[in-house]
């Protein structure tokens, strides 16, 4: 299964989608630079964001902030039916939105915000409802998009603070935790140049387990796992004006050949098409 790093939206982005029969395949383990709050209204299996599990459930709902590593397995066994809103921090107003404890971000210990709801909440179910209600309100209409993005907006707003109301878990790696507390130490250091030897000696095992353990949990490599963040990271950095060969090292290439060979493989074009050249 690929690890991929998803697209930098500028504006929120909502979708209700339901899948009879899930397909493992289908669902691919990746990272964006945005929010992502899923809520699943039927359906059965796991979700995974970096090294902690949670039960995918009816009536659960789940916050995962900005870089953090994800993906669901859902069940074959029952329909997937989920609401999946895609923002920025940016179009949230108000430190009382900003300020919410799950939205805050932990690069060390952020394993998303988990919601296990009590039975069915009808106003926050009502405020998903409402936003397919604004899709085909405006569906088709011209120059509806600044209005049904407002609507959008405002019924987000609703649902993060109807959430604040409910209690959440947030998991961190415990002491006997091996691999998360090995993902927690990547992306603690993930700007400098962290080696195999450096981890395999740190943690007290040996290369080959480290390797095999990390790439049954995510499906792809620590090198891989270590790159895709550093590029992401690069792109923001470059998109925000910083030169793309000061960059590299800002992010933990040790050399700018590699660096430029990585970005152009995980996000397809060089860093000076990121910045608009």
């Amino acid at each position: 299964m690929d690890f991929k790093i998803q697209g930098n939206y500028s504006k929120m982005i909502y979708r209700h989608t339901r899948t009879e029969i899930p397909d493992q395949s289908e669902f691919d383990r990746h990272f964006h630079p945005y929010y992502e709050l899923l809520y699943v209204k039927s359906g059965s299996g796991k979700y995974v964001v970096e090294s902690a599990e949670y039960p995918l459930l009816p009536n659960t709902l789940l916050i995962i902030r900005p870089y953090e590593f994800h993906y669901v397995c859902p069940s074959k066994d029952s329909a997937y039916d989920r609401y999946v809103v895609h923002f920025n921090k940016a179009v949230l107003f108000g430190s009382a939105l900003t300020s919410l404890s799950f939205i805050q971000t932990d690069n060390r210990h952020g394993k998303g915000a988990y919601f296990a709801l009590e039975g069915e909440n009808p106003a926050l179910t009502a405020a998903l409802s409402n936003m397919d209600s604004a899709c085909n309100i405006f569906e088709g209409r011209r120059r509806s998009g600044e209005k049904e993005e407002t609507m959008q907006t405002a019924l987000l707003s609703q649902i993060l603070l109807l959430l604040s109301l409910e209690e959440h878990e947030s998991r961190s790696a415990g002491d006997g935790d091996m691999l998360g507390r090995i993902i927690e130490y990547l992306n603690l250091n993930i700007s400098r140049d962290i080696t195999l030897d450096e981890i395999s000696q740190k943690f007290f095992i040996s290369k080959y387990y480290l390797c095999r353990a990390f790439k049954e949990h995510t499906g792809v490599s620590l090198v891989t796992y270590l790159n895709t963040k550093r590029i992401a990271m690069a792109e923001q950095l470059i998109k925000q004006g910083e030169p793309s060969t000061s960059v590299a090292y800002q992010v933990g290439f040790k050399t700018y050949s590699s660096f430029y060979r990585s970005y152009c493989k995980y996000l397809g074009h060089s860093p000076t098409k990121s910045r608009g050249e």
